[in-house]
């Protein structure tokens, strides 16, 4: 199913919104606006496909985030840590008051990182190495 021009433009629309709102947030270097325009601009020069260009910009975090609020989970029992984002920043997860229930990330649950009030973990990852399956839930059976 192809979206009509209307879509895109809106899609495009809500990316740049995004990308402001990320770089003030966050990090500019991480979430450049001016360097999304670029990538917008190449793509349009080289014809690609639009659909598939938003769909490569569109945090699958964010998305997932999303999903877990439309689940009416709280948002702040909810952060994204990523090399690029990082909601953990200034969070005490040893502390027994931390609403943090949720986190999403590819790879912080790897060496030098625990956290063991969590209870579940659900890994959305391609894990083919013992080591790296091992690691992961090595984070979460050291129990308090």
């Amino acid at each position: 199913m192809s979206l009509k021009k209307e879509e895109i433009d809106e899609l495009i629309r809500k990316l740049r919104a995004k990308y402001t709102e990320y770089s003030q947030k966050h990090n500019k270097k991480w979430f450049d606006p001016s360097s999304f325009e670029e990538r917008l601009s190449m793509a349009i020069k080289n014809k690609m496909n639009l659909e598939g260009f938003i769909l490569a910009e569109i945090s699958n975090f964010e998305k997932l985030k999303e999903k877990l609020i439309e689940l009416k989970i709280p948002e702040e029992q909810i952060k994204i840590k990523t090399a690029n984002l990082n909601e953990l920043k200034n969070i005490d997860l040893m502390d027994k008051a931390c609403p943090v229930r949720y986190i999403i990330t590819i790879n912080a649950l790897k060496e030098g990182w625990d956290c063991p009030f969590a209870y579940i973990l659900a890994s959305l990852a391609d894990k083919s190495s013992a080591v790296d399956v091992e690691q992961i839930l090595g984070r979460v059976l050291r129990q308090p």
